[in-house]
């Protein structure tokens, strides 16, 4: 999501142009291949936005996870490893609406 919203902020894509699998994840950002990689690898996409001089990388992540978001420009090797995490995806998804109302439920909110 990171990514799609850096793309959509700038004009470069948008939600149409993106493509989802069958759980909704998004698989393509409707850029080609390597106009892709020339967006991440300049690495902008993966620092913290928000706030000017924002410097709190770890708002997503916790501090023994890997970052995913920099409070300076990233090498190209921390791209391409944020890239590449953002490729794996647990099929289906351990995250879901119905998993959350269920863990809500056995704790007694509904």
């Amino acid at each position: 999501m990171q990514i799609a919203r850096y793309l959509i902020d700038l004009g470069l894509s948008r939600l149409d142009d993106m493509e989802f699998n069958e759980y909704g994840q998004l698989i393509k950002y409707g850029l080609g291949e390597d106009e892709l990689m020339d967006v991440v690898l300049s690495g902008e996409l993966f620092m913290t936005s928000g706030c000017p001089g924002c410097n709190r990388p770890y708002a997503n992540e916790r501090p023994n996870e890997v970052p995913r978001n920099y409070p300076y420009p990233p090498s190209r090797r921390e791209s391409l490893n944020a890239y590449r995490q953002s490729l794996r995806y647990q099929r289906p998804p351990r995250n879901t609406l119905d998993r959350l109302k269920r863990y809500l439920r056995a704790r007694g909110y509904g």
